[in-house]
């Protein structure tokens, strides 16, 4: 069950959120932290070498705070991810009490 289960990590609790991912039949599933690395290099290199104008009216549009919240936290969650599965078990920041 473990290959298809995702997370997140936040700084409230729960610490920690799952969900299920589910691939179409016959597709091989990467990890996680490789399929979010790659979708975010892949957005960002294109909007910044073919619309770098979208890329201002995207972080300064409807969605904006969405954006820079997604920019942010992505090297962090990335980070958690590579320590988790080179320890083979999960790995996080102490929670500030």
């Amino acid at each position: 069950m473990r290959p298809a289960l995702w997370q997140t990590v936040t700084a409230n609790p729960p610490y920690r959120r799952y969900y299920l991912y589910l691939s179409p039949t016959g597709e091989q599933r990467m990890p996680q932290w490789l399929g979010v690395s790659m979708r975010l290099c892949f957005w960002l290199g294109r909007l910044t070498r073919y619309q770098p104008v979208e890329v201002f009216d995207a972080l300064d549009g409807k969605y904006g705070p969405l954006f820079r919240e997604f920019l942010e936290t992505q090297p962090k969650q990335l980070l958690y991810m590579l320590a988790s599965d080179a320890k083979r078990q999960s790995v996080t920041k102490a929670a500030i009490v």
